[in-house]
């Protein structure tokens, strides 16, 4: 017979709340509720004798595991229902539960809205308008956490104490948000998560449920990383370290990994397609020692010696055949590389003995913090396994070969509960909820950190080849193991960036936070720290979305490539609203920017006003103390085939000036030479023909290429030349007369100025190459047109023979002929039979 009341023997209550949550002994029962061992032993026996327990006791008493029975369950039930008839059950307004009990760890409760999560957070204080208020739970601290037992969690009639169904949710669907007018309470056994935590409310005081978000008790911190959530109110949990979880699931044991992987060394069983696997140097040192554990320390430190030479690339001879197999066998196809450098450890393709010297080389010779995913046998390596989880310095370990198994070093526990991404937490016993693993993307680090890393932002895009960095092209040598750590994640998280990261470290690394830098939060980033970082990462910067003045200030870090995109920006903005311009004007005078504003000036001096002119002919003189992208400079400020007005004939004499005194060689100078002798057509001699034709661009010297050609072609040096140099030629020769062409500053239009063949007979003695072709087809055409033979398949382009016809003898040539061969000659073609059918 259920006694109907409370239970009186306060040893007996501890008792049958223990075993709720399992089996034990008289000796584990006393441990654990701190009881002597007579008063514990009273207390079973005397439950034993009611029938509210049982004892295994087949094999002798001593040690028998006592059980609770169907009896003790409801006896805690009426216990519980006897202390809330106990209680004034009138809840006052915004009540969400009431203290029915309080016994150490264990805690009793009665709440009138369902709970949306087992844990939950006890307050901290009382309600003030309690009708029982204690003389000292007004106001008294000490809110903790609690885990609730769900399977002892009973819904009763709030008048007639009569079990009933729980509410369903109201209709605003909020989990918290319950109609008052529900006339039911749900008994709780809940148990305290640290029981040396002090909650001291007293028993018949009404509490509201804290707003876990406003009172910033959103975190359950055991360590200092995330696993995942709590369903219904998304508490984020932190577990200790040393956490053990058995899981079947690969996506279960990713997201694990992946939530709590944060700046640790991550020892993963992942396959990857095209990825090569780096392995730690001095691991081979415990891999030695197993595989010869009679050889003497100088002899087995010779074979280590040996087999790191051999890695490290210092031409030593290779290891025996015998040798190289093992190690294909026990670590798979690796690099190795020394293990400090190292963030991610493969263990796909190790056998246990491979897998096992990992760990061994981690336990001995680092001190970073691990997460281990464990493929082998649990069992066989249970030594090593307790030991690193006995270090205190690994996060997460994960098994999933064989059965379950209990580790005395683990601190807690994850056991997978058959829903996709969640898993049950084990704080210890009687201490178990659910959670959901954490889903947030996170980019993983470098699997290692190589000692090159780029020099440049340009060389960092070279370098990427839209997956990962590859260290060969980078340049730099870094000697700080801390910088080039930095650098390598930040590579890793290149191109998304992660603002977070870079927040963090922008004291510290700067140049590591640049590059992690997210695109839309480069801009201000650039504005704080464009002067710790080294010249040359301006490259980084969306042009696009930067400001002018962000993008002048950022020229003199930026590579060619860079800068003249970040020109041609600045010009369009320039020529589309000019009256910006003088907002940036004092940028003439500064001495990092003013030649770079003075070419972005340059640049937009055909789309201005007169009363610019000054302004421009200032730019000039400016620009030409350091010319930057002169080509593109020397265009804009005198377009090809055009007339000069007053502005570029100053700038034109200022550029001819400053050209002669410019290194030789420099587009500056060879251009301000050739227009000095074509002005006053003085012969220009061969040599100089070479080095202006490899130098200019064709566009400035079209108007005599058929004349220069000829040159060439009557000497063996001019030939030898021509057999290197990768001119469209067809395409320089037969420029349609009038076209408008000339050197900057020289507008000249072109004259009827054909080639005839035996101008061109001595291409034969021009050495065979690639370029040869382009002469082959200026000759055919040539030979063809006046034998009035067919026209000849070009080699260039298969249409190429009709310019050395009149066009009106020419095929209709639509636009199909730009992508059948050379680009220049398909333009031509086209533009010139398009111009043709207008006439």
């Amino acid at each position: 017979m259920v006694s109907k009341g409370r239970i009186r023997s306060r040893y007996q209550r501890r008792v049958l709340n223990w075993l709720l949550d399992g089996e034990g002994t008289v000796s584990s029962i006393a441990d654990a509720l701190q009881l002597q061992m007579p008063h514990a032993s009273l207390a079973l026996r005397q439950l034993r004798e009611r029938g509210d327990v049982t004892r295994e006791d087949q094999s002798g008493i001593r040690g028998a595991p006592h059980f609770i029975t169907e009896l003790g369950r409801q006896r805690l039930e009426q216990d519980a229902l006897s202390r809330l008839r106990g209680n004034h059950l009138q809840p006052p307004m915004n009540a969400d539960g009431i203290v029915l009990g309080h016994d150490g760890q264990y805690v009793l409760l009665g709440y009138v809205k369902p709970l949306v999560s087992e844990l939950i957070r006890l307050p901290e204080y009382a309600l003030e308008d309690s009708p029982l208020p204690p003389i000292d739970s007004s106001g008294n601290r000490g809110g903790c956490w609690a885990v609730v037992r769900t399977e002892s969690m009973r819904w009763y009639d709030l008048e007639s104490l009569a079990p009933t169904h729980p509410p369903l949710p109201s209709e605003q669907g909020t989990l918290t948000d319950w109609s008052m007018r529900i006339p039911s309470i749900c008994v709780v056994h809940a148990r305290l998560i640290d029981p040396t935590k002090q909650w001291t409310m007293a028993p018949g005081s009404w509490f509201t449920a804290p707003d876990l978000v406003k009172s910033g008790h959103s975190t359950l911190e055991f360590g200092n990383h995330a696993i995942g959530y709590t369903e219904g109110d998304s508490v984020t949990i932190h577990p200790p370290m040393a956490l053990h979880g058995h899981l079947a699931s690969p996506v279960g044991r990713r997201l694990a990994m992946d939530a709590m992987s944060d700046e640790a060394l991550v020892f993963e069983d992942h396959r990857q397609l095209n990825q090569p696997r780096t392995l730690p140097l001095e691991s081979l040192w415990y891999w030695l020692k197993r595989r010869h554990p009679r050889l003497s320390a100088p002899k087995l430190e010779s074979k280590f010696t040996e087999l790191c030479n051999h890695f490290v690339g210092n031409d030593a001879p290779a290891p025996s055949i015998a040798v190289q197999r093992a190690l294909l066998v026990d670590f798979g196809k690796a690099n190795w590389t020394l293990g400090e450098v190292l963030s991610r450890i493969n263990f796909a393709g190790t056998t246990s003995e491979g897998a096992t010297a990992l760990l061994e080389w981690y336990l001995s010779d680092t001190v970073a913090e691990c997460i281990v995913e464990w493929p082998h046998s649990v069992d066989a390596n249970r030594a090593l396994l307790e030991n690193l989880l006995g270090s205190l310095r690994c996060r997460l370990l994960l098994t999933s070969n064989g059965e379950p198994v209990v580790f005395a070093n683990s601190s807690a526990v994850i056991q997978p509960i058959g829903k996709l991404g969640h898993v049950r937490l084990s704080l210890g016993r009687g201490l178990a909820f659910t959670i959901r693993l954490s889903e947030e993307v996170k980019k993983p680090r470098p699997a290692a950190v190589f000692e090159r890393t780029p020099a440049t932002a340009r060389e960092m895009i070279n370098g990427y080849d839209g997956t990962h960095h590859s260290p060969e092209g980078f340049s730099l040598l870094e000697a700080s193991l801390e910088h080039r750590t930095s650098i390598w994640h930040a590579l890793s998280l290149y191109p998304e960036g992660d603002e977070e990261w870079a927040n963090r470290n922008e004291g510290t690394a700067p140049l590591a936070s640049w590059i992690a830098t997210p695109n839309q939060d480069r801009s201000s980033r650039w504005i704080r720290i464009r002067n710790v970082i080294p010249s040359g990462w301006a490259d980084l910067l969306p042009i696009d979305s930067c400001e002018t003045a962000t993008l002048l200030q950022a020229m003199p870090d930026g590579s060619p490539t860079w800068t003249r995109s970040a020109l041609e920006k600045v010009r369009q903005r320039f020529t589309h609203n000019v009256e910006s311009i003088p907002r940036y004007l004092h940028y003439l005078e500064d001495h990092e920017c003013r030649a770079w504003m003075a070419s972005a000036l340059l640049l937009s001096s055909q789309y201005l006003p007169e009363e610019f002119h000054p302004k421009i002919e200032h730019a000039c003189t400016v620009w030409l103390e350091k010319p930057h992208h002169t080509i593109s400079v020397l265009e804009g400020l005198f377009p090809l085939g055009n007339p000069l007005n007053e502005a570029n004939q100053a700038c034109l004499a200022l550029c001819l000036g400053a050209g002669a005194s410019h290194a030789k060689g420099s587009v500056l100078n060879i251009w301000a030479r050739a227009f000095s002798m074509l002005e006053i057509n003085e012969p220009i001699q061969a040599e100089f023909l070479r080095l202006l034709m490899s130098t200019l661009p064709c566009s400035w010297w079209t108007v005599w290429a058929a004349d220069w050609l000829k040159i060439q072609l009557s000497s063996s040096s001019g030939r030898r030349w021509l057999a290197t140099q990768p001119f469209s030629w067809p395409a320089l020769v037969a420029r349609p007369p009038g076209e408008r062409g000339g050197m900057p500053g020289m507008p000249t239009a072109h004259l009827e100025r054909r080639l005839a063949l035996e101008d061109v007979l001595q291409i034969h003695l021009v050495q065979d190459g690639e370029s040869k072709k382009a002469l082959l087809d200026v000759h055919d055409m040539l030979a063809t047109s006046e034998r009035n033979e067919p026209v000849h398949h070009g080699r260039l382009h298969p249409l190429v023979g009709w310019l050395a016809r009149p066009v009106d003898s020419w095929p209709r040539i639509g636009l199909e002929a730009l992508n059948s061969g050379d680009e220049q000659i398909g333009a031509l073609l086209y533009a010139r039979s398009f111009a043709n059918r207008l006439e």
